[in-house]
């Protein structure tokens, strides 16, 4: 019998043949069920269904029918939180992604190695606090009026206060600015790199799915959130009036959100390590 017969013929026999393997969805490497958030990679990746979809859907309708992702952040303080989409977008740029190259506490982690965290998962987690604090009085005190746009406004100030922070963060404010003759601060530099920012990027169209109010008035607001201004000469502001001063205060105030993701932070890098019972 030639060989070829023999090998087909022992084949039948002994049953060997290998069934073709169905694919299931389940099945899909992991990569497969992660999306970008846009053009540009996040740095973070999404966890689809982290709250249920009756209470968090991960996609968020916009006035043009289009739809938006939201993002699940593994924050080393606050653990899993939700990031607005258009907060994503900003994330993803590169003017915001330099802050991972900026320490948070200056030249400390030379004395504190732990000490490495930086501006970057800091301005996540001042997003992060300052829109569950603003949720947290719409919800207690609705004779307040707090709308979605004020919400968002506020998140956007906590994400986008220290894009205007150099080396070293505060140490390159006492060193280096006032070398160049001028009283130039960090807040007022965010609020530049902010501008630059959102039109380097192309962003107004994204800002403009987003805000159900004037644009300009809202963006005038956010970055009247990230600098302060003088308030013994009358009110100050114009992105909004004095009726809802108490939203300057979630950013601008003595003990705001960002003083309080500074203070955890330090406490969790600076001591070793965070985690339950210990903040």
């Amino acid at each position: 019998m030639p060989l070829k017969e023999n090998k087909r013929k022992n084949a039948g026999q002994t049953g060997t043949t290998q069934p073709k393997r169905q694919t299931t969805e389940q099945e899909h490497e992991p990569s497969e069920a992660i999306e970008s958030s846009g053009e540009q990679p996040s740095p973070f990746s999404e966890v689809p269904g982290e709250h249920g979809p009756s209470q968090t859907p991960d996609r968020q309708s916009t006035s043009n029918g289009l739809q938006a992702k939201k993002k699940i952040f593994n924050d080393p303080i606050h653990g899993h939180i939700e990031i607005h989409p258009l907060c994503v977008k900003i994330i993803d740029t590169p003017q915001f992604q330099r802050l991972r190259s900026i320490k948070q506490v200056g030249g400390t982690y030379f004395v504190y190695p732990g000490a490495s965290h930086n501006r970057f998962e800091h301005s996540i987690g001042v997003c992060h606090l300052a829109g569950q604090f603003v949720s947290a009085l719409r919800v207690g005190q609705s004779e307040l009026n707090i709308t979605d746009d004020d919400v968002l406004c506020v998140q956007i100030a906590g994400l986008c206060h220290d894009l205007g922070h150099g080396p070293f963060s505060h140490m390159f404010d006492g060193r280096f600015l006032p070398s160049i003759g001028n009283e130039t601060r960090h807040e007022s530099l965010s609020v530049k790199m902010f501008h630059h920012l959102v039109k380097e990027n192309e962003l107004d169209t994204d800002f403009r799915l987003h805000f159900k109010e004037d644009l300009n008035t809202n963006k005038k607001f956010i970055t009247e959130l990230i600098d302060t201004k003088d308030e013994n000469r009358g009110w100050p502001y114009e992105g909004r009036d004095k009726k809802k001063r108490f939203l300057y205060e979630v950013t601008l105030g003595r003990f705001n959100d960002t003083f309080c993701s500074l203070l955890l932070g330090t406490i969790v890098f600076c001591s070793g390590g965070g985690g339950e019972g210990r903040i």
